[in-house]
């Protein structure tokens, strides 16, 4: 450990670990199987880079964002440490180099995607490599409980067949349910159960939620009080941007935030907040994950997320640096049951895994027993448009086939190319009468997608080939020139959606699925939803202790500050001389007519100064049970 102080020191500049992170980097050191159960903003990374800087061979570290992995890299290069994120949007060739680099030792750090570790390359170069770590990040993705089940992660495991069964596995994730943590250490087969975990109280981030049926004023009202910076999550990318503009409006400065953005958009906003330069980041939940910015006061969500592991998380980004911080869910009527229909409606039945399995394979020209090993091209849009299937519950089943090992989805599965008009109407009808190529192109992109002068829309370059009528590379071309001449923004999608059949083509009743396993998931996926919707419309517990509790942890006391606290607070303090003056004036009195007096929701928050008054004989019950003042 006096050398990871030392390092610690030379690449980073702190004298000293924070609680926990000490007892985790000297397990790792010591050769054990270890998961870190830290919260947002607990310094996960420092655990497993401080131990990959003091061993002599390579550190794998396994993540599930391209983004979040970039970010790793580059922070690392600036202090001075080689390492390298390996990935799909790398060509063959620089692939090689690197897997290379990687086999001299040239990096200390490598960072890969889940999907690479099905590669033949990677393994391969994996095998002649000297391996000292292998990292988990976000480990409650192997969890087929976890809230965001990745089922590459499973295949980790295979690592240590191919490193050797000495070299330690770090797990590491932020939100977790004991079911979860037991599940990642069985996943990646711990040689013995060994979990350090922080508690997830955080003392000075206060939780709350307002019922409003004006959401958007209620937002402005908070701002306007309230100190600092913040992120302000939604759920769409629209809602972004309206959100955006409504704060802009109010004299509040805010940026938008979402995947349809291009990268170079979401940079210079993200850098932009990070900076201070504006105050609010509204964001969709792409936003967020890797960003390091202590100073955050307030994350609000103006539509709650599909569980409680996302809203910990999310909410988790604000106070990083120990200072009063606020998590705000705004929540109006209805909104249970957009909850319910958006995240619950789309879970497929197995008969519907089992009609679209059959409608795949028939889209794809596939004959019964064939297909078992080879990747096919797939468009999902041009899919579920010829086999009107809706784009939702088509995501689903394909998620569920991948998780039952029916299919592999390449890790380029979920890219798409992006497109926004720059010009004014004008200057792109001008460009049009150019040629011929350019005037179905463009009237076709403007015929297919709606509103493309005010945000990056998702486009299959086939589909406007097939209905502009000319060739996949014309349309390429088209664009491109568009974009050269700055009329539009095109930025062609670098990955390559397949889909690989695990065996051959089978009888649509003949596709087997783990029912009792997957009804399993299902309900579990339901109890998230539920619990979410009953942390929205509980008033009776302390926030803080809702949310721990979900996570299998007892919270001794209040926190003393949420909006169920300061409401029982307020109530305390003054309904004893309250309650007084109300039973003198109106004698005999009920306890509902006493409540309803004072605005309350619930009789059982007067109870414990009733007791107070009637242990002191200010007051007394009569024979009916109503209070009175005593007059003797």
């Amino acid at each position: 450990m006096v050398k990871a102080h030392d390092i610690l020191k030379q690449y980073w500049g702190f004298n000293s670990f924070r609680p926990l992170q000490e007892d985790i980097i000297s397990s790792v050191l010591d050769g054990r199987d270890t998961l870190a159960l830290l919260p947002t903003g607990g310094g996960k990374s420092l655990c497993y880079q401080v131990p990959a800087m003091c061993l002599p061979g390579v550190t794998i570290i396994i993540s599930p964002l391209i983004a979040l992995m970039n970010d790793q890299v580059q922070h690392l290069k600036r202090i001075g440490i080689n390492a390298i994120a390996v990935h799909s949007e790398w060509r063959k060739q620089k692939l090689d180099i690197a897997l290379d680099n990687m086999v001299s030792g040239a990096y200390k750090m490598v960072y890969v995607s889940p999907e690479r570790l099905q590669s033949k390359d990677f393994i391969s170069r994996i095998q002649s490599t000297n391996i000292s770590l292998i990292a988990v990040d976000e480990a409650h993705c192997i969890s087929q409980w976890g809230h965001d089940f990745r089922p590459p992660y499973r295949d980790i495991a295979k690592l240590r067949d191919l490193v050797g069964s000495s070299v330690p596995v770090m797990a590491l994730t932020a939100t977790a349910t004991k079911e979860v943590v037991d599940d990642i250490q069985n996943s990646l087969e711990f040689r013995e159960k060994n979990v350090f975990q922080k508690s997830f109280f955080r003392s000075k981030l206060t939780y709350s939620v307002y019922y409003t049926e004006d959401k958007y004023k209620h937002l402005v009202n908070i701002f306007q009080k309230m100190q600092g910076c913040g992120i302000v999550y939604a759920r769409s990318r629209k809602r972004t941007q309206e959100l955006a503009d409504i704060l802009n409006k109010n004299r509040i400065s805010a940026l938008p935030y979402h995947a349809g953005m291009s990268p170079r958009e979401r940079t210079e906003n993200q850098d932009a907040w990070m900076k201070n330069r504006v105050r609010v980041m509204v964001a969709t939940n792409a936003f967020g994950m890797g960003i390091d910015k202590p100073d955050v006061r307030l994350v609000i969500h103006l539509e709650a997320p599909p569980s409680p592991e996302e809203y910990f998380q999310e909410a988790g980004r604000a106070g990083r640096d120990g200072n009063q911080a606020w998590g705000v869910m705004l929540s109006a009527k209805g909104d249970s049951g957009v909850l319910k229909r958006r995240y619950l409606s789309s879970i497929p039945t197995v008969e519907e895994v089992q009609n679209i399995y059959d409608q795949l394979n028939r889209y794809m020209g596939i004959a019964f027993g064939a297909g078992a090993g080879k990747p096919y091209a797939f468009d999902i849009f041009d899919f579920t448009r010829k086999q009107k299937i809706h784009e939702g519950k088509a995501y689903e089943v394909l998620k569920v086939m991948e998780r039952e090992g029916i299919i592999t989805m390449s890790d380029g599965f979920w890219e798409f190319s992006r497109l926004k008009i720059l010009s004014s109407p004008t200057a792109l009808y001008d460009e049009s009468l150019r040629n011929e190529k350019s005037e179905k192109v463009i009237k076709t992109m403007l015929r297919m997608y709606e509103a493309l002068h005010v945000d990056y829309k998702k486009i299959r370059e086939s589909d406007l080939a097939d209905r502009s009528g000319i060739t996949l590379f014309d349309v390429k071309q088209v664009l491109k020139n568009l974009s050269t001449k700055k009329l539009l923004s095109y930025q062609a999608s670098t990955g390559k959606p397949a889909i690989l059949f695990t065996f051959g083509r089978v009888k649509e009743k003949d596709l087997r699925i783990d029912r009792k396993a997957y009804n399993t998931y299902t309900k579990t996926r339901r109890n998230r939803v539920e619990a979410i919707i009953d942390y929205l419309s509980e008033s009776r517990r302390c926030r803080a202790v809702q949310l721990l509790d979900y996570f299998g942890e007892e919270l001794q006391n209040n926190c003393g500050r949420c909006d169920v606290c300061r409401k029982e607070k307020k109530t305390k303090i003054i309904s004893e001389d309250a309650v007084l003056k109300w039973v003198e004036r109106n004698p005999p009195s009920r306890i509902d007519d006493i409540a309803e007096h004072m605005g309350l929701a619930r009789v059982d928050l007067l109870k414990s100064t009733i007791d107070t008054l009637l242990v002191k004989n200010k007051i007394f019950r009569n024979e009916k049970g109503q209070l009175q003042i005593d007059d003797k």
